[in-house]
Formats: structure tokens, C-alpha cells, sequence
């Protein structure tokens, strides 16, 4: 058995440094978002970047998506936003 000890860095969306994803969506979504979108949490999964959380409205989940997309790959994106009821 050989083991591999974890990166410090996660690579993600084939071969880009995950942290850097998941920075300019933060950054793209702090200068075009609302408020409520300061509840999601994001993380990287292999070649993916994972969004979750909750907002206020489905045009903010739909903002959301869209600010997320222009940044990563649709393939290479999991969106698991709710809004809130």
C-alpha cells in the first residue's frame, strides 16, 4: 500500500488551483450578490467546486448559478442552493 499524504492545496477544475476558484467566486458574488448569499459554504471535491447553502430568492439562486458559471465550468460546478421559504 502506498500512501499519499494530502496536499496543502487542492487542485481543481482540471489542473487550477481549487482556492483560487472558490476566491473569484467569493470575490464575483460579494460585488453582485445580496446579502443572504453570505450563508453558503464552499469547498472543492476533486475536479469540482461544491456550493451550498441557502438564500433568500430563486433569483438569487439563480444569480448564484450564473455568477458561479461565468467563473468555472458548469460541469465542474455542484450548486446545492435552496432558497429560503
Amino acid at each position: 500500500m502506498i500512501l499519499i499524504p494530502p496536499s496543502s492545496r487542492c487542485r481543481g477544475a482540471h489542473g487550477v488551483d481549487a482556492t483560487h476558484l472558490i476566491s473569484s467566486i467569493k470575490n464575483a458574488l460579494a460585488d453582485d450578490a445580496s446579502k443572504e448569499v453570505q450563508s453558503l459554504s464552499f469547498r472543492a471535491v476533486g475536479d469540482l467546486v461544491v456550493i451550498e447553502g441557502t438564500v433568500g430568492s430563486r433569483k438569487d439562486v439563480e444569480r448564484v448559478r450564473r455568477i458561479a458559471e461565468s467563473v468555472v465550468d458548469a460541469d465542474d460546478l455542484v450548486l446545492r442552493v435552496s432558497r429560503l421559504r
